[in-house]
C-alpha cells in the first residue's frame, strides 16, 4: 500500500516538473521573440561582410579582409587598413539596432532628418543586404530616427548605432605609421641630405653596414623601431589641401627606407615641423625632423595622403655610427656566467655559480655569500658600456696608465641550466690607474682581453663593478627569520659564574625562560638585533684571536630553528670604527672576524646586570 502511494506521488512530481519546464521554455521563446522584434537589423554582427557608410561629406566601404582584419575601400579603389577596435564596436552596434518606438508611415522625412540622412548604412552578408538610414536625434536625446531602405515607416532606435557609424574614414582608419612588427624588419636605411646609414638584421642582432659590419647597440635600435612601429598618425591631409601648406616634402630633409623580410619596402620622407595648435598652416622653423615643435609632416609609401606625426618619434635618428654602435665591453649573456674574479686595488674576490641562480664566494674562503649582490654585480658587468671607443689609442693626448692596473675583472662563461647553448669564453677588463676628463665626465681607460682599442668608461660605472669581498657578503648574523626560530640560548657570565640564558617565544613576544632570576624578562630587542642587525665590515687582522676577545668570548649565542641546524654567534671586545662603538664577532667555527654594531652586546650586558 505504501509503495503505491509513493509511486503516485512520484508520478505527480514528474508531471509538475514537465509542466514547469514547458512553461519556462515557452517564456524564454516569447522573450526571445520580443527581443528579436525590437531589433530592426536582419544581419548578425558575426556574419557582416561589408558595410558601406555614406555621410554628407564622403562615402567609403568597410570590407572584411579575413583573419579578423578589415580594410577601408574608397570609390576610386584606394584601400587602407581599418582600426579593428572601431570596426568591432560598429559591428556590435549593427548586430543589435534596438527600436524603442515605431512612428509608422510618415509623409515628410525631412522632419526626422531622413530626407538627407546623417548616415546611410548598407550592410551586406553572404546572402543578405540591408540599408538603414539614420536621421536626427529624438527630442529626448536618447534615440535617433531610423528608416529601413526606402520604406516610409520610421522608427526611433537607440543612438549607439549613430555614435559608432557617424565617423569619418580617418576615424575608422588604422593610424599606425608602420603597420608591421619589429620582427618583420630585415634592414633599414636612414639618409639625410648629406649622408646615410644602413642597418641589417642578422639572427636577432643588428649590424651597421659600412666598409665593415659593425655590431649595433641592440637596445638602442630596438627602442627606436618599437617607438616607430607603435607610433600613430595624428592626421591625414588630402594632397589637394596639402598643396597649400609648406610641408617641406618637395625637398625632404631626410628619408627612412625599411625593407621587410617578405621583400616589401616602406619609405618615409621627413618634411617641415608643424605647430601644435595648427595643422592648416606651416611655420618658418628649421626643417629638421627632430625639431622640437611637437609635430612633423611625413610622406609614406603606404599612404597617398600627407601625414602628421609626433616629431619625438624620430629624435633618435641620425647618421652617426658612433651613436648607434654597440659599446658594451663584454657582449655576453648574463645567464652564461660561471665564474667572476675582481682584482681590486687592495683586495680580490672570486665567486662562482653553484646552482641555477645561486653563487658562492670561494676566494677568500668561508665568507657567507649574498647571491643577490653577486647577481647584481654580474648584471652590471654584462651591461657595462663605454662613452667612447678609441680605435687608435696612439692619437690620444693623454695616455692610459696600466702599470699597474687599477683593477682587473675576469669572467668565465659556459653552458648552464638556464642557458645550455652558451659558449665557453674567458674575458677580462683591464682598468687604468689614471682618471681623465671626457665630455665633462670622469672616465677611466679599459682594455678588453688586452686588445689594442680602448674604451672610455665613466669612473662611476667602474666603481660599481670593482667590489671587495665584504661588498658581496651576506652580512646577516644568521640566515634564519624570526618566525622560524624555536629557541635562543646565550652562554655568558653572571657574576663569576657561567650561565646559559634561554629565550623562548611567549605569544607575540620573546621572554627569558631560564635562569629563574631573569624569568619572563622581555627580550624582543635582543631577538630583533640577532635577526636584523648586519655586520659592518671584516676586522683588521691581528696577531691572535685573543686580541679580539674571542678566545674567551663575552657571549656565545646559539639560534636554534624549528628545523635545521643551530647557528652560532661569538661576541668579543668593543672596538672603535670610524668613531663608532662596535664589537668584534665570529660566526660559528669560522676563522674570519667581523665588526658589528655594539647594541647586541649592550642588550645582553643590560639583561645580566639586572
Amino acid at each position: 500500500m505504501n509503495f503505491k502511494k509513493i509511486l503516485i506521488i512520484f508520478a505527480i512530481l514528474v508531471i509538475l516538473a514537465g509542466i514547469y519546464y514547458w512553461d519556462s521554455s515557452r517564456k524564454e521563446q516569447r522573450e526571445q521573440a520580443d527581443l528579436e522584434a525590437d531589433n530592426i537589423s536582419v544581419i548578425s554582427a558575426d556574419s557582416v561582410e561589408y558595410v558601406k557608410i555614406q555621410r554628407p561629406d564622403e562615402t567609403y566601404i568597410l570590407k572584411n579582409a579575413g583573419d579578423n582584419s578589415w580594410v577601408i575601400r574608397f570609390d576610386d579603389g584606394y584601400t587602407v587598413a581599418a582600426e579593428s577596435t572601431a570596426v568591432i564596436s560598429l559591428l556590435n552596434a549593427i548586430g543589435r539596432i534596438e527600436k524603442t518606438e515605431e512612428l509608422g508611415k510618415v509623409e515628410d522625412l525631412s522632419r526626422y532628418g531622413l530626407s538627407m540622412p546623417s548616415v546611410s548604412l548598407t550592410i551586406g552578408s553572404e546572402d543578405k543586404t540591408q540599408k538603414i538610414n539614420l536621421g536626427i536625434k529624438n527630442p529626448q536625446g536618447d534615440g535617433v530616427y531610423a528608416q529601413i531602405g526606402d520604406q516610409s515607416r520610421i522608427f526611433v532606435v537607440r543612438d549607439n548605432i549613430l555614435t559608432q557609424s557617424d565617423k569619418s574614414s580617418s576615424d575608422m582608419r588604422n593610424k599606425a605609421i608602420l603597420n608591421i612588427n619589429v620582427g618583420d624588419i630585415a634592414s633599414f636605411t636612414y639618409a639625410s641630405q648629406k649622408t646615410s646609414i644602413t642597418f641589417k638584421n642578422s639572427d636577432k642582432e643588428w649590424f651597421i653596414s659600412s666598409s665593415r659590419m659593425i655590431k649595433a647597440d641592440l637596445e638602442r635600435v630596438t627602442s627606436f623601431l618599437n617607438s616607430l612601429t607603435q607610433g600613430e598618425i595624428l592626421k591625414f591631409i588630402d594632397n589637394t589641401k596639402a598643396a597649400d601648406l609648406k610641408t617641406g616634402l618637395e625637398n625632404p630633409v631626410a628619408e627612412l627606407n625599411i625593407n621587410t623580410v617578405s621583400g616589401n619596402t616602406i619609405s618615409l620622407q621627413f618634411g617641415a615641423s608643424v605647430p601644435l595648435d595648427k595643422i592648416s598652416e606651416s611655420t618658418e622653423n628649421s626643417q629638421q625632423p627632430s625639431a622640437p615643435s611637437g609635430q612633423i609632416y611625413l610622406k609614406s609609401s603606404t599612404y597617398r595622403e600627407v601625414l602628421v606625426a609626433q616629431s619625438s618619434l624620430f629624435l633618435g635618428l641620425n647618421t652617426d655610427i658612433n651613436y648607434w654602435r654597440n659599446k658594451k665591453l663584454l657582449d655576453i649573456p648574463f645567464d652564461s656566467i660561471l665564474d667572476t674574479t675582481i682584482q681590486g686595488p687592495k683586495e680580490s674576490v672570486s665567486f662562482k655559480r653553484v646552482r641555477e641562480t645561486k653563487f658562492s664566494i670561494y676566494k677568500p674562503s668561508e665568507l657567507p655569500t649574498s647571491t643577490w649582490e653577486c647577481n647584481s654585480l654580474n648584471n652590471r658587468i654584462t651591461n657595462l658600456k663605454a662613452l667612447e671607443i678609441v680605435e687608435n689609442p696612439s692619437e690620444l693626448k693623454e695616455q692610459p696608465d696600466f702599470d699597474p692596473p687599477y683593477s682587473i675583472v675576469s669572467i668565465k662563461t659556459g653552458p648552464t641550466k638556464l642557458l645550455p647553448a652558451a659558449e665557453n669564453y674567458e674575458g677580462s677588463l683591464i682598468i687604468s690607474n689614471n682618471v681623465i676628463k671626457y665630455q665633462n665626465t670622469n672616465v677611466r681607460f679599459v682594455k678588453v682581453n688586452n686588445i689594442g682599442k680602448l674604451y672610455l668608461v665613466t669612473a662611476k660605472a667602474i666603481s660599481d663593478i670593482v667590489k671587495t669581498p665584504f661588498d658581496l657578503m651576506d652580512k646577516s648574523l644568521v640566515s634564519i627569520i624570526a618566525e622560524d626560530i624555536d629557541e635562543i640560548r646565550i652562554k655568558t657570565k653572571i657574576g663569576a659564574e657561567d650561565t646559559i640564558i634561554k629565550v623562548e617565544r611567549d605569544s607575540n613576544t620573546w621572554k627569558v625562560s631560564d635562569p629563574p632570576s631573569l624569568k619572563n624578562k622581555d627580550v624582543d630587542d635582543l631577538v630583533y638585533d640577532i635577526v636584523m642587525v648586519q655586520m659592518t665590515g671584516i676586522a683588521e687582522k691581528k696577531s691572535s684571536i685573543h686580541d679580539y676577545g674571542l678566545d674567551s668570548p663575552f657571549a656565545k649565542i646559539s639560534v636554534i630553528p624549528k628545523k635545521g641546524d643551530a647557528q652560532e654567534i661569538l661576541i668579543g671586545n668593543f672596538v672603535s670604527v670610524d668613531k663608532k662603538k662596535e664589537i668584534y664577532l665570529k660566526l660559528g667555527s669560522g676563522r674570519t672576524v667581523y665588526t658589528s654594531p655594539s647594541k647586541l652586546r649592550l642588550i645582553i650586558e643590560g639583561l645580566i646586570a639586572e
